[in-house]
């Protein structure tokens, strides 16, 4: 089973650290990148090809939000988690807008975060299914046209 790729942007070190030992104990993704600024993350070179991203919202220079944004035109299928110490309408008005699976807010309850990630994974692995059937079915559509 191939495993997906998950970033973390996240300013604040010690949630960084936090989060990560989440992801990494729950064996579902493998972390491709743990950045503390947007920047950082879209300067990566190679750039990874991800499959999740999870990220604080509010951040010096791009906001999670904006970071995610501009993923979305690198990484369409991407699958995003939003951390934020803000229970704000307007951010989460923003995500929703943004097709964020989750809103998290601070402080990360691991249990919850957990359970994101299962979800995501099976959602991520479903939409993975479906395509392929679809690209089945287009080739034998194809060929018995032919």
């Amino acid at each position: 089973m191939r495993q997906y790729q998950l970033a973390i942007v996240e300013d604040e070190p010690h949630t960084a650290r936090y989060i990560q030992g989440i992801v990494e104990a729950t064996n579902l993704f493998r972390i491709a990148a743990v950045c503390e600024s947007a920047e950082e993350l879209l300067t990566l070179e190679p750039f990874p090809d991800l499959d999740v991203l999870v990220t604080d919202v509010k951040m010096s220079g791009l906001t999670g939000l904006e970071l995610l944004r501009e993923l979305q035109t690198r990484l369409p299928q991407l699958c995003s988690i939003i951390i934020s110490g803000y229970d704000d309408f307007l951010y989460m008005k923003d995500a929703i807008r943004l097709g964020v699976a989750e809103y998290i807010c601070k402080p990360v309850d691991k249990g919850e975060l957990k359970s994101v990630l299962s979800a995501l994974l099976k959602t991520i692995e479903r939409e993975k299914r479906e395509k392929s059937a679809e690209y089945i079915r287009r080739i034998y559509t194809n060929e018995r046209a032919s």
